[in-house]
């Protein structure tokens, strides 16, 4: 199964966006770049191997799910949240979440929706984990 279709299947990730597009505050700046900055360097200065897909939802317009993520990706933008490393920043591998949309969720929201299971399965280097467990 690839990303897109498991993505599709997880509506899990598209309920902890909506939440926290509903009326949570993103977090900090320097939250959000820290993320950011260990999906893309965390792995000893690597990008994290779980960092797939790039720019899958450019390619898939036609999918509900890409232009979802498409039209919140715009709105990120519109309010002004950016990291240096936004366009490195893909889908997680394990979470099947746009990553340049995650690293602004707050961990209140996230710890809603992101199950153990999923956590476990995430590289020790993870901000989710981290964060989470």
């Amino acid at each position: 199964m690839n990303v897109l279709t498991e993505i599709k299947n997880d509506i899990t990730g598209a309920q902890a966006l909506a939440d926290w597009l509903g009326g949570e505050t993103p977090v900090d700046c320097l939250v959000a770049l820290c993320r950011a900055d260990c999906c893309v360097q965390g792995n000893d200065g690597k990008p994290c191997l779980e960092n797939v897909e790039p720019g899958w939802w450019s390619r898939h317009l036609k999918e509900p799910v890409a232009r979802w993520i498409t039209k919140e990706l715009e709105e990120k933008n519109r309010m002004s949240l950016k990291t240096p490393h936004d366009d490195q920043l893909h889908i997680c591998r394990v979470c099947q979440c746009c990553l340049a949309l995650k690293v602004w969720t707050p961990a209140s929201v996230l710890r809603r929706h992101v199950s153990k299971d999923k956590l476990n399965k995430m590289p020790s280097f993870c901000w989710q984990r981290k964060e989470l467990l």
